[in-house]
């Protein structure tokens, strides 16, 4: 009986071990959606989403399902934890072309800033757009 139950103990141990240590991503961060709105009134001019806490070093997700009538540019920023800026990815800069999902790439974890958001610009006056964003994807 003593022997079974040390059997049991031991695979409970190395299967949590194992899940902890292989399931990184089975465990994801920050993928709860969060609605955003821009409304760009002339070229080039930019709109951000709220900063958002940054848990891995996944894409930021968007997914543009509402009111897109044109193109539009989007990157990352890099956010203290108060949401200041502290540096923007634009040369990662990705352009939204309609109600699909996006998968920003960013290096918001990797130098450490904890928390996140999107930037956007527009190449035509008169954009709006809405839809859902999160800081982290799976």
């Amino acid at each position: 009986m003593r022997k079974r139950i040390s059997a049991i103990l031991m695979t409970s141990l190395v299967a949590f071990l194992t899940i902890s240590q292989f399931g990184g991503n089975a465990f994801a961060g920050n993928i709860s959606d969060t609605e955003y709105y821009f409304s760009i009134d002339y070229a080039l001019d930019t709109r951000d989403t709220p900063a958002r806490t940054k848990y891995d070093d996944t894409s930021h997700y968007m997914y543009p399902n509402r009111y897109i009538n044109q193109s539009y540019v989007a990157w990352g920023v890099g956010c203290a934890w108060n949401g200041t800026e502290i540096e923007s990815y634009d040369e990662l800069a990705i352009t939204i072309t309609g109600p699909y999902e996006y998968y920003i790439p960013n290096y918001c974890y990797e130098n450490d800033r904890p928390m996140a958001r999107v930037r956007a610009y527009s190449y035509y006056d008169d954009l709006s757009v809405a839809g859902v964003w999160s800081p982290d994807s799976i």
